[in-house]
């Protein structure tokens, strides 16, 4: 995912924001279905029963949630400043290593935000 967030933002300056927004929409839906298998009320409590499990379902998905789309974010980042740098013609002065280290200190950057949210997701629930 990504690599795909690179290569949409490379080739279409947003397009790992859409990455972004899919994700967003999983969770949606996956907290819809986690309140409706749990809320069987009726009445005007019911806003507030629902309110009050979707905000806890939300927080469940928060931790591991705040990395993985900080790492999407800084993909959509190095795939547009990469794309800008190819363009501008900077990969041909000297300053080509410089461009070149710094966005590979940013991708290690991204994945290493994957990881840190990867281990969070799989050691929450235990």
């Amino acid at each position: 995912m990504v690599f795909a967030a690179i290569v949409l933002s490379f080739f279409y300056g947003a397009g790992g924001l859409f990455l972004i927004a899919w994700n967003a929409s999983l969770l949606a839906v996956i907290i819809i279905n986690y309140i409706t298998s749990i809320v069987n009320v009726t009445g005007i409590s019911a806003s507030f029963v629902i309110a009050k499990h979707g905000f806890i379902g939300f927080l469940g998905f928060l931790p591991h949630g705040f990395f993985e789309v900080l790492a999407y974010f800084i993909a959509s980042v190095i795939g547009a400043v990469f794309a800008r740098d190819l363009f501008k013609g900077v990969f041909s002065t000297p300053f080509k290593w410089h461009a070149s280290r710094d966005l590979f200190y940013w991708f290690l950057l991204t994945l290493l935000c994957l990881i840190i949210g990867a281990l969070i997701e799989t050691t929450y629930f235990f």
